[in-house]
């Protein structure tokens, strides 16, 4: 019942363990707690405020928020370094210097590294040196990556435009100003904007506007691969799905005619009995069109299938049956911040370079499961813990859901646990291997004469294969 995604970069737990998961979060938002309540509460309720309106670029209020901060947090550097960007968009430089000469008392070194280059960058050129981009320069590019990050993206191609104005070479911007393009569905605009940043020096840079490039571009006629293999402690089973796509566009509009195939097997169905639930056990082939605009984060497909089952027994229905479906998909991924119950329990607060947010489901009406509407997704909040070469590393808590109109108890379940992932970094190979621990509860639902022959609950142990690629 699985559905075609090929992923690109663009680039259940047991009671026990989501304890662990909730006391991470309270232990992230601890320092808020570690005043007395009433300025606490009063103190981060200013700030985060104050976070809205200087992303939203409103820095004249969002400065009266940051200074009533430090009326009752004198010591909290990171808005006093914040306090002086707001400055120094209002044109304050002095007002913004002393605040950044306060911030530079933080036990953070890395916040002290930044605002002593930024009151480097103030202090006056030197005789004879040569003049360097005003500097609102840095300004305008912290601001953007800001409202590009709060999803605000008009107001980000802005800035990213007026630091391009004032300094014509910097790649990172002119990328950026790309993706924010992208964003607002204006793709000559992107491509304009990568061309640009097709200038640095650095290969890294160049490699991956080449790649945004050319997926502007896409050939007319393309080849999906996409699988997976996950292995179930809990019934001892192993699942496996292969699916293919040979696709053609229609000239430039965003529909695609193709001809897919899906081969679906697991290891404790070959007496076709048990557990069937785990897999269709067939081979499916048939054409389907496809709507998927540009780098929209959603799709929708109609397919007209027919699927041979692979397993011969006398209680099989059939052999042979025709397969209807028409599924509407949605993925997206947010970077630096938590937006499920961990983003919850620490007040959406956390905000770093290692932190995303995933979240994958679909929504279909499929004939051959006697006219069965089922809806599946999934989140996953994570950290990027590292890399070694070509391996990305990342520790995440998951979360599934699944629900469907006739109530097969599979189908209606809620599922929950901590995961470990190691990924492949090349562009445009989506290689994964995960392994999870996760808790599960059925929602109590079951077809007439069809209880649910599992208890209520469950643990399992999962590892997971995914692969895909596009030629």
């Amino acid at each position: 019942m699985s559905s075609m995604a090929t992923r690109y970069p663009f680039l259940k737990i047991a009671s026990k363990s989501w304890v662990l998961s909730s006391l991470l979060g309270v232990f992230l938002a601890a320092p808020l707690w570690a005043q007395k309540p009433d300025a606490a509460a009063r103190a981060y309720a200013l700030a985060d405020a104050g976070y809205k309106l200087y992303d939203a670029g409103q820095y004249a209020a969002a400065a009266k928020d940051f200074e009533q901060v430090l009326q009752l947090e004198p010591q909290n550097y990171a808005i006093a370094a914040q306090l002086g960007y707001a400055y120094l968009h209002l044109n304050e430089p002095d007002k913004a210097k002393a605040e950044f000469q306060l911030a530079t008392h933080s036990s953070d070194a890395k916040l002290r590294a930044s605002v002593q280059s930024q009151l480097q960058d103030m202090e006056p050129a030197q005789p004879g040196a040569e003049a360097s981009a005003p500097a609102s320069s840095a300004d305008l590019a912290d601001a953007g990556y800001k409202l590009y990050d709060a999803g605000q993206y008009a107001a980000a191609a802005k800035d990213f435009e007026q630091v391009l104005q004032h300094d014509p070479k910097n790649y990172d911007a002119a990328a950026q100003l790309g993706y924010a393009d992208l964003n607002l569905h204006q793709p000559k605009q992107a491509e304009a904007a990568f061309r640009i940043a097709l200038q640095s020096p650095d290969p890294k840079l160049r490699a991956q506007m080449l790649a945004e490039i050319k997926l502007l571009h896409p050939a007319s006629i393309y080849f999906d691969v996409y699988g997976d293999l996950i292995y179930l402690n809990r019934f001892d089973d192993f699942v496996g799905d292969l699916q293919t796509r040979l696709a053609k566009t229609l000239g430039s509009s965003p529909f695609s005619v193709y001809w897919g195939n899906d081969l679906s097997r697991d290891t404790n169905s070959q007496n076709g009995i048990y557990p069937v639930i785990f897999a269709d056990n067939v081979y499916m082939s048939g054409v389907g069109l496809l709507l998927q605009p540009g780098k929209a984060h959603y799709s929708l497909y109609a397919e007209a299938n027919v699927a041979v089952n692979l397993l011969k027994y006398p209680l099989n229905e059939y052999n042979e049956r025709s397969d209807l479906r028409v599924v509407a998909s949605y993925d997206n991924r947010w970077e630096k911040r938590w937006y499920g119950p961990l983003g919850a329990l620490t007040f959406l607060r956390p905000r770093s370079p290692r932190l995303y947010t995933f979240v994958d489901g679909s929504a279909g009406y499929y004939t051959r499961y006697f006219g069965d509407a089922i809806a599946y997704g999934q989140m996953q909040e994570g950290v990027y813990l590292g890399n070694a070469g070509d391996l990305q590393f990342l520790g995440y808590a998951r979360y599934n859901l699944a629900a469907d109109s006739i109530h097969e108890f599979y189908n209606n379940l809620g599922e929950f646990g901590p995961g470990f992932a190691i990924r492949s970094r090349k562009e445009h190979v989506d290689v994964t291997l995960e392994t999870e621990y996760i808790h599960g509860v059925y929602f109590g639902v079951a077809a007439a004469g069809q209880p649910n022959p599992y208890s209520p609950t469950y643990n399992d142990l999962r590892v997971t294969l995914v692969f895909g690629h596009r030629f």
